[in-house]
């Protein structure tokens, strides 16, 4: 479902690749991010402190939530403030997909 709304969008918007970002908690989203460069995507990391200190930026308030915190890594993957990763079976050989 996911794969065929970003195919629908590059081809809506005449699009050749897309970046996904994504804030790196825990162990949760090496699965997303293996899926991703499996279907031929860029995911890209979000450092969650920036995050914290953007969400706080944008309404001066600490308050948390999945639509603002997606809005917050949307515009930093946007302008820039990003990491790329690269998958290494040394980084992934204990995790579980």
């Amino acid at each position: 479902m996911f794969g065929r709304w970003i195919q629908d969008l590059l081809k809506s918007y005449k699009l050749s690749s897309v970046i996904v970002g994504m804030e790196p908690t825990g162990h949760y989203w090496f699965g997303l991010a293996h899926w991703l460069l499996d279907q031929g995507m860029e995911p890209v990391l979000v450092n969650p402190h920036l995050v914290k200190k953007n969400k706080e930026n944008r309404d001066h308030t600490p308050s948390k939530s999945d639509h603002k915190d997606a809005l917050v890594i949307a515009d930093m993957v946007k302008n820039g403030y990003y990491s790329l990763f690269v998958f290494t079976p040394k980084l992934t050989r204990n995790c579980v997909f």
